[in-house]
């Protein structure tokens, strides 16, 4: 059941008697406050609709958010409310009558994909678009991406790639972290902006890759997708591993995109559909990398 109103106190601290005055008097206190700003209507909405009367006659920036331009406040600056109605500064706004936002992602994107994928996206192989690289980094390289060669070796402190075969020339990647430093090996979009993949979330799909365990991991090994750090979604690889590991063999992992997602991954916003990171000892080769459907 929705409150007939609300009182916006902040941080009363000692002078908190003065709102119980208010609330406990049988009206022989009334309130006074207003708005000193703008009351935003829509969850990305962020300006102060007010114009200081000596810039009123300089156009707005195109930016900025105004009346103008389809950003009118829900209560604006001024509004507010008094037990005595013929005080009340209401602006003629009936808040019986209040639409509310039904927004469900980020601000400064558009709406996530709604349709459905039909078919398998290759991230990693040797058919796989230019959309997605291969990356290495960790504290050596203060976490920025170093793009890893499909033709020769890779390395930095920390970490170590090696092109190798699997089904075709150079199409999978030996990677060894050595322990000495944090780092990562991941995937990530080569323009370095991020992509919407919700229609592989939204079609029940799955991340699916083949590797190979080439030493016996000191620490559990995750599995994360990013989707513009601190966004991140990381499940444990071995909940998706059936039966005993035996060191070297490859293996295909799917692992559902819902249990990222319930990690916190947004697909909406994705950044990074691979990545793996340890700070232990650790060799690995990755074959094809791809979301399936």
């Amino acid at each position: 059941m929705l409150s007939d109103a609300f009182v916006a106190a902040w941080l009363p601290g000692t002078e908190a008697v003065g709102i119980t005055d208010l609330l406990f008097t049988d009206g022989k206190y009334d309130f006074t406050g207003r708005l000193p700003y703008s009351w935003p209507a829509r969850k990305c909405d962020n300006s102060i609709n007010s114009i200081p009367s000596h810039l009123a006659h300089l156009p707005s920036p195109e930016f900025e958010q105004t009346a103008q331009n389809g950003h009118s406040p829900l209560f604006p600056l001024g509004y507010g409310l008094s037990l005595n109605t013929e005080q009340s500064d209401r602006y003629g706004i009936d808040t019986n009558s209040i639409e509310l936002d039904a927004r469900d992602y980020g601000c400064g994107i558009d709406q996530p994909d709604q349709t459905v994928a039909t078919e398998p996206l290759e991230l990693f192989s040797h058919t796989a678009s230019d959309d997605f690289a291969l990356f290495i980094g960790g504290t050596a390289t203060d976490w920025q991406g170093i793009p890893v060669s499909r033709g020769s070796v890779t390395e930095i402190e920390g970490v170590t790639t090696t092109p190798i075969d699997r089904r075709h020339q150079q199409d999978a990647v030996r990677v060894e972290f050595t322990g000495e430093s944090p780092g990562q090996v991941y995937l990530g979009v080569s323009d370095g902006e991020p992509i919407d993949l919700k229609r592989y979330f939204n079609s029940g799909g799955a991340l699916e890759f083949e590797i190979a365990i080439d030493s016996i991991p000191t620490v559990p090994i995750k599995i994360a997708m990013h989707c513009i750090w601190p966004c991140i979604g990381e499940v444990d690889l071995y909940r998706y591993v059936s039966g005993n590991v035996q060191l070297g063999d490859w293996m295909t992992i799917s692992i559902p995109l819902a249990d990222f997602e319930e990690a916190g991954m947004d697909f909406a916003i994705t950044s990074t559909p691979f990545l793996v990171n340890t700070d232990q000892p650790l060799k690995i080769r990755l074959g094809m990398v791809r979301f399936i459907p």
